[in-house]
């Protein structure tokens, strides 16, 4: 009887550590440079990123295991035909601008796919209502 008050607190508490453990930010160092040409780059990384159709399918097949797939599995590599004859400054501000800006279209396409999914399911179930009452589970 005695035990059960120390572990209702220490549950309690561990419960109210989690928003604050959730709001901490990790510092991830940014590697930054001032040339012109990691800014060019960059602009032309992010202008070039395109979201995919295939996490689009993803997350409407799949619902959340397709969008979570694409924030997990999601690899964006850059296409190596825009590093010809640049310099390393702008092959560095291509990828981190590509980089991000893709994984982050990818992951809207999943969402939008998921979304798309959803609307669906409800049209469908207002639509024939009737094919969902003949399921019993009793």
């Amino acid at each position: 009887m005695t035990m059960k008050k120390p572990l209702s607190l220490l549950l309690a508490f561990s419960l109210a550590a989690i928003p604050c453990l959730a709001q901490v930010q990790v510092n991830v160092p940014q590697v930054v440079t001032s040339s012109s040409d990691y800014a060019e780059g960059r602009m032309a990384g992010e202008s070039a990123a395109t979201g995919s159709f295939l996490w689009f399918f993803a997350g409407f097949c799949c619902g959340c295991l397709g969008v979570g797939a694409c924030y997990l599995f999601d690899k964006p590599t850059p296409p190596s035909s825009a590093f010809i004859g640049r310099s390393g400054d702008f092959v560095t501000g291509f990828n981190d601008g590509y980089r991000g800006k893709k994984k982050n279209r990818d992951a809207m396409m999943a969402w939008i796919g998921c979304g798309v999914s959803v609307i669906a399911g409800i049209i469908y179930s207002a639509i024939y209502p009737s094919t969902l009452s003949g399921y019993n589970i009793y």
